[in-house]
């Protein structure tokens, strides 16, 4: 049986049964890089051209994140055709030159091939980068730039009709490292960094101001900068109504100091914030399609957000942890897990056997921080009802966890990588078998997928994302996983669906209880449901210990469609449970208060 792994910030030491060796996961999860770091010169040939999509950028440079990738892609008309066109940024890093580093903006448009330029000042070195199309307010139809250098965030501003940077070029943004930001159509910034804390601008970045710490205001949590996510991404929707963040942090939870992973949000434009609890460490039955799993939420705690225009965030994150398996014994697993606030429960969406391959290949032969399946990315429809998420996965020789995993045996022994990924129609309750991005003897990696999908007018559905092409297999930041740095930065796009999905127009002739919307709510929310023939409807809401705290209806009603609301003014903030019962029919759905 494979011991629970403790963790210690800064000084972590994992104990497997399985192995005597000590391992250094905690210590390189928590490893922030060095910014003003050398790889080895390169040679600018790479080990193998991948052929998937087109290059971007080559970068003497092989880790794209901590905790979380940048938002490094969007969506735009940039040719004015009315299709969407693709945008992204990159850190280009050649260690021969002078300056060492900067940012590039890439797009892919006017049926050219992909070009690029740099997004700030030709002398500024600058470090990873995340960026976003403006809508509405003064930067209406620009992008927006965020990046790092030297413990301080800066923006800059893309024209997207002349495709060049707006001179003059802006001072620094706010302080501290890994920026990231949401701009609303009003022309608010709001941003994020490292130091945990929610800022925002009115001036359009020329000043910013601190609106709270994260955490701030919730009796539940207390947080430590110095034990939380080194990157806090800024997800929003609805021209700025939805915003939240989400991070794991150690031993945070007052309740029983569990390690935990944190929402905090916003559903009033900014107005408030508020948290919640959605998953503890080592934790049996949080994953409903999977109750023998506990996923380890502290540790290396990878995870990717996203808001739908209603409201509802989903979430993707690393979910190493242990699992039960049928012997009755105890191993550790590696799977890729989601939420989203409308149901509030954990799925398993990555293939079951990649989670279960032994921690002797899967914890000691990974490249990096990409321990088991790591890495993952989300993006959605408007209404949410189409999720894909994309994900950094071990490559196998043959059949995907029915042969063996390959073994790159150079330097050190690690494993190449492919991307998975996978698309729920239904908001996030089934999800397709994953499939495959990659290319044999290369490893792909660092996906990272645009905030929305795009669906054409012949009811096609396409995912665009960017990713990692690593020379060689291994994060040069880390001692002993590989010196070579250089790859290149990809993008590609690819058919997740040709079903097209309308717009909250079903005709539902049945029993019927819909999703409350908005949903998290503060503090009403509305409830649609449909009745199939006349009937006796109860609906009740109960808290999650199961006591009933409301009755919403308790009468008679006619055949068709119906819309209750509900105040919960008197309520504390949390998941509830609300069950209709009518005729025969019985079903539940779950909604967040948040206040």
């Amino acid at each position: 049986m494979i011991k629970r792994l403790t963790v210690l910030f800064f000084a972590i030491a994992f104990v497997f049964s399985s192995f005597a060796q000590e391992s250094k996961i905690g210590q390189e999860k928590r490893q922030i890089p060095d910014v003003s770091f050398q790889a080895p010169l390169t040679q600018k040939s790479l080990h193998k051209v991948n052929s998937i999509g087109e290059v971007f950028i080559t970068t003497d440079y092989d880790y794209g994140g901590n905790n979380a990738i940048p938002k490094m892609i969007d969506l735009a008309n940039i040719d004015g055709t009315g299709s969407l066109d693709p945008f992204f940024v990159g850190m280009v890093r050649d260690n021969a030159a002078v300056v060492a580093r900067h940012i590039a903006f890439g797009y892919k448009a006017f049926d050219a091939p992909l070009d690029f330029f740099r997004a700030f000042a030709p002398t500024q070195s600058l470090g990873w980068g995340t960026t976003q199309l403006c809508k509405g307010g003064p930067l209406d139809g620009k992008a927006l730039v965020m990046a790092h250098a030297g413990g301080a965030s800066w923006h800059s501003v893309i024209d997207l009709t002349n495709l060049a940077p707006v001179e003059p070029f802006p001072q620094a943004t706010f302080g501290s490292n890994f920026p990231d930001f949401y701009y609303h159509s009003d022309g608010t910034i709001w941003g994020s960094n490292t130091n945990g804390n929610i800022y925002k601008s009115t001036d359009v970045g020329a000043t910013f101001s601190l609106v709270a710490p994260i955490g701030a205001g919730d009796p539940n949590v207390t947080l430590a900068v110095a034990n939380g996510p080194s990157e806090n991404p800024l997800y929003g929707a609805a021209g700025g109504q939805y915003m939240a963040t989400v991070g794991a942090w150690t031993a945070s939870s007052n309740d029983d100091t569990s390690d935990i992973v944190y929402w905090y949000g916003t559903n009033d434009f900014g107005a408030s914030w508020n948290g919640l609890i959605i998953g503890k460490d080592a934790v049996y039955g949080q994953v409903a399609n999977n109750p023998n799993m506990a996923p380890y939420f502290e540790n290396f705690g990878q995870v990717n957000a996203n808001i739908d225009e209603t409201g509802t965030t989903h979430i993707v994150m690393n979910g190493y942890g242990e699992s039960i398996i049928a012997s009755g014994d105890t191993v550790n697993s590696f799977p890729i897990v989601y939420w989203n606030s409308n149901t509030g429960e954990w799925l398993e969406i990555s293939i079951p056997a990649v989670a279960l391959e032994p921690n002797s290949t899967m914890a000691t032969l990974r490249p990096g921080n990409g321990i088991g399946q790591s890495y993952p990315s989300v993006s959605v429809s408007d209404n949410g009802k189409i999720v894909f998420a994309i994900w950094t996965a071990p490559e196998y020789t043959g059949a995907v966890a029915a042969s063996p995993i390959n073994i790159y045996d150079g330097t050190v022994d690690l494993f190449y990588t492919d991307l998975h990924w996978s698309v729920s129609v239904d908001g996030g309750t089934t999800w397709s078998t994953p499939a495959i991005v990659g290319e044999a003897n290369s490893s792909e990696t660092y996906a990272n997928v645009a905030r929305r999908l795009e669906i054409k007018d012949n009811g096609e559905v396409v995912a665009h994302f960017v990713f990692f092409v690593d020379a060689i297999p291994g994060t040069s930041l880390f001692a002993d996983n590989n010196e070579n740095a250089l790859g290149t930065w990809n993008y590609t796009s690819a058919v997740i669906t040709t079903t097209g999905v309308e717009d909250n127009n079903e005709v539902v002739n049945n029993f019927n209880i819909e999703q409350n919307y908005p949903n998290p709510f503060n503090p009403s929310t509305s409830i649609k449901f449909t009745l199939a023939e006349r009937s006796n409807v109860s609906i009740k809401v109960y808290d999650v210990l199961g006591k009933e705290v409301a009755l919403l209806v308790s009468a008679e009603k006619e055949a068709g469609s119906h819309e209750i609301k509900f105040d919960a003014s008197n309520l504390a903030s949390g998941m509830y449970v609300y069950t209709i019962n009518a005729g025969n029919f019985t079903a539940s759905r779950k909604m967040m208060l948040m206040k």
